[in-house]
């Protein structure tokens, strides 16, 4: 009842965290191009310090928690509470060089609080729910990013300092739900997998297991990031406006219903990764993800928004049913989960980068008349992680 108490407040905490997160971010990007009148170069640099900052401890605090287990919640509260305390700092400073140093410090206490968290999430939940729990965490969030926007949207005349207030107060609570966690389970968590019925393994045959899951796995999410970036980003906006001639505020509003409609078609695929394979899941997921890039790269809208709604399926819930098959690597779970975490942020950078680049130099290049080539482009990372599925990854560890 404890460690069922226990994932309840990891879930909640990925709604409310994440409002905190989400909202700051147009606040501040705002407060930098008009108070501070930053280039649309120091805006985009906010982001990209702050992956680069978060990739790199995610890696620290993956392994930190294979070590310390349920100890590392004690800094993943210490994150949320120190996220409070910068946010509080970004009105005070006097250029966008502090804005990004504060931004990359955010970077740094995102990567110490969100891997244990994901990671002791795994822990504790049994082999035959974790796909479907992690569903549920990462929806969670996602609902977590449209009730920021949502909230700063409806605070946007409020003075920062409030806006920012508000952000703080969510990350106390989100905190705060952690380190009540951390007292509902002990201290040395054992992880339900494949090898506790069998006879120990040697530590090297462990390790070898461990690289040949870990690669194909890290390059499968890297390669599938690239493609969702674009998804994720503000390139689809303009997309959806120049490409299709929707209006910006109809753009605004198919993306929202989009991230709504994909949320239970994720959980039905997280289900098939714990009831059938993880491996069958992550195929189903990239073909559904690449019929929908190909139906987006139409300059018909009546296929495009459907193509756009299937592709935000299969990005999506390629993301739990990774967690999840990383988390399941005896002894490295917390280190899979940051290495995870960083090939993810990796391959967002990338692919927003190469996405703007190709929309730049080939943006009025039209295959048949009809396909944007630009975004066919963007569909063979998704190609490429498919293959890699098919052929590289194990089915489930």
């Amino acid at each position: 009842m404890r460690r069922k108490l226990a994932i309840i407040l990891f879930i909640i905490t990925a709604y409310t965290g994440t409002v905190a997160f989400r909202m700051s971010m147009p606040a501040i990007a705002f407060y930098a191009k008009n108070v501070l009148e930053a280039s649309m170069l120091g805006i985009g640099l906010l982001t990209s310090s702050f992956f680069i900052a978060r990739g790199i401890t995610a890696i620290i605090a993956g392994g930190l928690t294979d070590k310390l287990r349920s100890k590392m919640l004690v800094a993943s509260t210490a994150g949320f509470l120190l996220n409070a305390l910068v946010v509080q700092l970004y009105p005070a400073v006097p250029n966008i060089y502090w804005l990004l140093f504060l931004r990359f410090v955010q970077g740094v206490l995102n990567g110490f609080a969100w891997v244990p968290v994901q990671a002791l999430l795994g822990f504790i939940t049994d082999r035959n729910m974790r796909g479907r729990i992690y569903s549920i965490y990462f929806i969670l969030g996602s609902l977590g990013a449209l009730s920021g926007n949502l909230l700063y949207s409806a605070l946007s005349s409020a003075p920062l300092t409030h806006i920012l207030m508000i952000s703080s107060i969510f990350f106390i609570l989100s905190g705060t739900k952690i380190i009540l966690a951390k007292s509902m389970i002990s201290e040395n968590v054992s992880i339900e997998n494949r090898f506790e019925k069998q006879d120990e393994p040697s530590t090297k045959y462990v390790i070898q297991t461990t690289v040949m899951t870990i690669i194909p796995l890290m390059l499968v999410v890297l390669s599938s990031s690239m493609f969702s970036s674009v998804l994720r980003g503000d390139l689809i906006y303009v997309y959806l406006n120049v490409y299709l001639g929707l209006s910006r505020s109809f753009a605004s509003l198919t993306i929202g219903f989009a991230g709504v409609i994909v949320l239970p078609v994720n959980y039905m695929i997280s289900w098939i990764a714990d009831k059938k394979s993880s491996k069958t899941a992550l195929e189903i997921a990239l073909s559904i993800g690449i019929v929908g890039g190909l139906l987006l790269s139409t300059r018909n809208p009546l296929l495009a928004v459907p193509g756009l709604i299937l592709a935000m399926i299969g990005g999506s819930s390629i993301v739990p049913v990774t967690r999840k098959l990383a988390v399941s690597i005896r002894s490295y779970g917390g280190t899979s989960i940051g290495i995870i975490n960083t090939s993810g942020n990796i391959g967002s950078m990338a692919g927003s980068a190469i996405a703007g680049l190709l929309f730049d130099r080939l943006g009025n290049i039209y295959l048949g008349g009809e396909l944007v080539l630009p975004m066919m482009l963007m569909i063979l990372p998704l190609v490429i992680a498919a293959a890699l599925v098919m052929s590289a990854l194990k089915e489930n560890f």
